[in-house]
């Protein structure tokens, strides 16, 4: 009986003796670090312990302070809510595998899937940063997790301390819904008008959620626009901005101003959009040395490849494949109408979405190949 657990759960065994590998690696290669921003986190954690629950923008950061305020209770130090990183972040690697599994009907892609998921090494960077990054991306795995095997009512919990993870949680939210809403379009429950009445509610709720971020926020992108912010902060990689640009009244509604700007000064907000949206995707950067640059492009790039391929198989898209793509695209276009960040952390949190759909064409490629078989059958333990 135990051997047959043990064969059961090989692939989990094996991925977590990996991550744990991985893990120690980058313990003794970087070590843990304090952000630029971690001050903010520490700072409402702080307040969360005096029950000063904060009720501005600071709300949709919440819930990571919440896990630093536990974190200092149980033991002691700036580090330690790492533990935590590296706790969802390890089960974030079972609930990958299981997403796949469970989508696929093949544990090899899964396992893959996982591997690379587990090797990406910028990704696993981010469990020694006291950001944020590390629990979200986990907390989204989890999410889509109990999607995949119907157990909503941890869904609601885990939903729940994602959105107050970090603003851009409002488009993981909207994308899960527009996933959601074409799988029950698909499948015929609704009606192509009722689908759109409740697009259009979900909308509408999201786009007040949104405005309200666009109060605090849609100043700065303004001002972003003028110096230009290409990367954060206030770095125009040489870009220059136009000699007499236009710029909206403050009286205006914040919506209505960025419309103006954006409508007045087409060419240039194109111009600078572009570059973002490259320097997002691409994730390279002027100022990195060579071989960093270089790794960047052999890891990721090949991901991209065989995402698009999967991508183009419209009529076998499930509700993940249209959820991821969306979200994908989403996290994107906000990031090339604001700023890229420098150290490309934005990427961070749809890389596990990016393996995703890459890794199902991945496994064909590998089955494929000839001189690959032997090699995929015995690692992937069957």
């Amino acid at each position: 009986m135990l051997l047959k657990f043990s064969k059961s759960y090989a692939h989990q065994f094996l991925l977590l003796l990996l991550w744990s590998i991985v893990q120690s690696l980058l313990w003794f290669t970087i070590g843990p670090k304090i952000g630029a921003d971690s001050d903010l986190y520490f700072t409402l954690a702080e307040e969360l312990h005096r029950l000063e629950f904060p009720l501005n923008r600071t709300l949709l950061y919440s819930s990571y302070p919440l896990f630093i305020l536990v974190s200092q209770t149980l033991f002691s130090g700036k580090f330690s809510v790492l533990f935590f990183h590296l706790l969802f972040n390890g089960l974030s690697i079972l609930a990958f595998y299981s997403i796949i599994a469970n989508t696929s009907e093949n544990k090899k892609t899964a396992l893959i899937g996982s591997i690379i998921y587990c090797l990406y090494l910028p990704l696993h960077e981010w469990n020694f940063i006291v950001y944020g990054e590390s629990i979200f991306t986990s907390f989204t795995i989890f999410c889509i997790y109990f999607i995949v095997t119907k157990k909503y009512k941890l869904l609601s919990i885990t939903l729940l301390i994602t959105v107050f993870c970090r603003p851009t949680s409002l488009l993981f939210l909207l994308a899960l819904f527009i996933g959601w809403a074409y799988q029950k379009y698909k499948n015929g429950n609704y009606s192509q008008r009722i689908t759109l009445f409740l697009m259009g509610i979900i909308s509408l709720t999201l786009g007040i959620l949104f405005h309200q971020a666009l109060e605090y926020y849609g100043p700065f992108m303004i001002e972003g626009y003028l110096i230009p912010e290409i990367i954060y902060f206030r770095n125009s990689l040489g870009v220059s901005p136009p000699i007499n640009p236009y710029i909206p009244s403050e009286d205006d509604d914040i919506i209505i101003q960025l419309f103006l700007f954006v409508f007045n000064n087409w060419w240039y907000f194109l111009k600078i959009t572009l570059i973002k949206g490259a320097l997002f995707f691409g994730n390279i950067k002027p100022y990195y040395s060579l071989p960093h640059n270089l790794l960047i492009i052999l890891s990721l790039y090949p991901l991209y490849y065989f995402a698009f391929k999967k991508c183009l198989k419209r009529a076998r898209l499930k509700f993940i494949d249209i959820f991821c793509i969306t979200y994908i695209l989403l996290q994107g276009f906000t990031v090339s109408i604001t700023s890229e960040n420098w150290d490309g952390r934005f990427l961070i949190p749809i890389i596990p979405f990016i393996i995703y759909l890459s890794c199902f064409e991945i496994y064909n490629t590998l089955k494929k190949n000839r001189a690959l078989i032997t090699f995929v059958r015995y690692f992937t333990l069957h």
